[in-house]
């Protein structure tokens, strides 16, 4: 008989003491809203896989949808209440079991279990009993179309209703709470980088001419799934040859040819939190001299841009410095004249924030502070010869300097090529 499982990860103190930090950044008379979300449909019948809103998720560790966060604060004092959808026996038929009060309460801290049904009366009672005088809710600047999302609708249904209450966004103050990892958020960021370095290993021994694209995503897939991840931090990218220039590249179905570079983009989840790795793998096991030069260029890249990622520094002056190096280096293979045509080589930034989302939200313009997770990537993109190249580690900002969280992953071009010789035996 099976049992239900939870993912190792994150207790109930770790929730409670975000939602403390949280609410003690709201002025008094404030009602803190954040939602689960539900999955958008697929076709007819079908939805997407469901993964609650990470915010929600930050301040309640709830995975389970339509699911409300609320808390308050008045006259010094905080309440705070989770609701979610009832046990239901003939629908868990159908779409599976649902978390009691009881387990819900366990996992998040909460105590107050109210049913989802009661939210918009409670919401109503609240707001017309005339103690708050604001409601606070994470507008996420992420969608591009504000009137289509659920929260900013929300918003604006609250606004016509009750004119007299404030909207605030605590989209900022999530954000700066997230951006610092405690230390147990890194435990599990180093145990889904572990994971991710052993899926890695999987498609190294799968990579060669004639192979395809999807064969090392499977590769992935199985391994870290065997490891307790079931899915994918994201949709693998497995980019063969010129499809390295699509830089999301979503459709791995190309055979992998000889004399290619194949450029992965890979990511196991662990307990709530990220990975997110890449490396270029040469198809036949061995780097041609020029992909080898390449290589070469965009691991210094790394190395420097990681020794910029410090505090009181900023993810621009990482990239400058990896952009200074790629300007120098391909200047000097001949590649271009002008500092200005760097952009046509190098495409993206080389950072961005790591955590319960893979892109974690951030204010990116804000000064570097220790406890602060970064993923290293620059890239190398040269149409003329046909191949991209991109390599991209976790680190944790330390006072003392950048940690690697990803420093089993091979990545030296010697080790690489050692290794897919052995699988080649």
């Amino acid at each position: 008989m099976g049992s239900f499982q939870s993912t190792p990860g994150l207790d109930a103190r770790f929730f409670s003491g975000n939602r403390a930090r949280l609410l003690g950044m709201l002025e008094e008379d404030t009602i803190l809203l954040v939602f689960a979300g539900r999955a958008p449909r697929r076709t007819a019948d079908q939805e997407y896989a469901f993964h609650a809103d990470r915010s929600f998720f930050y301040l309640t560790g709830f995975e389970e949808p339509e699911a409300f966060l609320l808390a308050a604060r008045h006259d010094g004092r905080t309440e705070e209440r989770l609701y979610i959808r009832p046990k239901d026996p003939s629908r868990e038929r159908w779409t599976g079991r649902r978390s009691s009060a009881e387990e819900a309460s366990a996992a998040s801290g909460i105590q107050v279990m109210r049913d989802v049904e009661r939210f918009e009366g409670d919401l109503k009672d609240l707001i017309d009993g005339g103690r708050f005088s604001s409601v606070s809710l994470d507008l996420s600047g992420y969608d591009a179309h504000p009137s289509e999302d659920p929260v900013h609708r929300f918003a604006n249904r609250i606004h016509g209703e009750h004119p007299h209450i404030a909207i605030d966004n605590v989209h900022g103050r999530l954000a700066a709470l997230r951006a610092i990892k405690k230390p147990e958020e890194v435990s599990l960021l180093r145990a889904a980088a572990e994971r991710t370095g052993r899926g890695i290993r999987a498609m190294m021994d799968v990579c060669r001419p004639g192979a395809m694209e999807y064969e090392l995503a499977a590769a992935f897939q199985c391994a870290i799934a065997n490891e307790g991840c079931p899915e994918p931090s994201f949709s693998s990218i497995v980019a063969t040859g010129r499809n390295a220039f699509y830089l999301h590249y979503d459709k791995p179905l190309s055979r992998i040819e000889d004399g290619d570079l194949v450029q992965i983009d890979v990511g196991a989840p662990f307990g709530g939190l990220h990975a997110d790795i890449s490396r270029s793998l040469p198809a036949n096991g061995r780097f041609s001299p020029r992909q080898r030069e390449l290589y070469g260029i965009v691991l210094r890249c790394q190395e420097v841009a990681f020794a910029a990622l410090v505090p009181g520094a900023t993810v621009r002056d990482a990239n400058e410095a990896a952009r200074d190096v790629a300007y120098a280096a391909l200047k000097d293979l001949g590649v271009l004249e002008r500092r200005e045509q760097v952009d046509d080589y190098y495409w993206h930034s080389c950072s961005h924030h790591l955590g319960m989302d893979v892109h974690d939200i951030a204010s990116r313009g804000l000064p570097i502070e220790a406890g602060m997770v970064f993923t290293v990537e620059p890239g190398l993109y040269v149409p003329e010869w046909g191949m991209g190249i991109r390599i991209e580690d976790d680190m944790l900002v330390t006072e003392d300097g950048g940690v690697d969280l990803s420093p089993t992953i091979p990545k030296d071009p010697d080790e690489i090529e050692r290794l897919m010789a052995e699988s080649r035996r």
